[in-house]
């Protein structure tokens, strides 16, 4: 019963995340780079630089939404 009213709060938070990334005209070409190494590295089985890759993203979409 927990899980359930996590993820539909996880979701919710994601959606204003996504508003406010929207906001960047220039975002697609920083996270798409970003995505494509995420991708590469899964690919490659590399699970170190998966989460390296992961990781700057998700570093690089904090400090855009932190405005």
């Amino acid at each position: 019963k927990v899980a359930p009213g996590i993820v539909t709060r996880l979701r919710a938070q994601n959606v204003r995340y996504r508003i406010r990334l929207a906001r960047h005209v220039d975002r697609p070409k920083t996270s798409l780079p970003e995505h494509l190494a995420v991708i590469e590295a899964i690919t490659n089985g590399d699970a170190a630089a998966a989460s390296s890759a992961m990781s700057a993203h998700l570093l690089s979409v904090r400090a855009a939404t932190a405005d």
